[in-house]
């Protein structure tokens, strides 16, 4: 699919705001882009991780999704609630649940959160790969310890999209020039 040119301005705005983060920017925008659609489907308007509510104590966003697990026992915490459960060919049960996710006023505080997140200690055989999308990428995703997604397609879609970006980090590190648009 080739993405148009609000989808390529979204990779870019996300690119130039994780260039001075800590996680590789490749691996922070595919994976924008994966959990919202190339940037159609944020949550609040700086939420482009989908990072739910967890212990966090600040304002929250109510939005539908869907969840992937291997049984049919999973709970959730108010106000968190599931909507329905439907078993899948594969075995595994796919969750339509109401969820929190967290509100960010900006984008800065978003990639924060984000980073932060893979800093527990629960991803600390990923931590080290930070600088390698890829390979980041499949520590987080390994099972090994906790996987960051349960869609069982995660990871494939995320190398993809790094793959992707990878031929035009080039253009994404560019600064366009506001006063000659071309």
């Amino acid at each position: 699919m080739a993405a148009n040119e609000r989808q390529m301005a979204f990779a870019k705005r996300v690119y130039q705001a994780a260039m001075g983060g800590e996680i590789h920017p490749l691996f922070v925008t595919a994976q924008a882009i994966l959990e919202t659609g190339w940037g159609a489907h944020t949550i609040g308007e700086n939420n482009i991780f989908g990072i739910t509510k967890g212990s966090w104590t600040g304002p929250t966003d109510m939005v539908e999704t869907k969840e992937y697990f291997v049984h049919d026992r999973k709970t959730f915490s108010p106000p968190d609630k599931i909507l329905r459960k439907i078993k899948l060919d594969s075995g595994r049960w796919q969750y339509t649940v109401k969820r929190a996710f967290r509100h960010y006023e900006t984008l800065a505080e978003c990639l924060a959160d984000h980073t932060s997140i893979f800093k527990k200690s629960m991803y600390d055989d990923a931590w080290p790969y930070r600088n390698e999308p890829l390979m980041f990428a499949l520590k987080i995703t390994d099972n090994n310890k906790t996987k960051y997604a349960t869609s069982p397609s995660y990871y494939n879609s995320l190398r993809s999209l790094i793959i992707t970006l990878g031929s035009k980090e080039k253009w994404l590190k560019t600064v366009e020039n506001e006063n000659n648009p071309e």
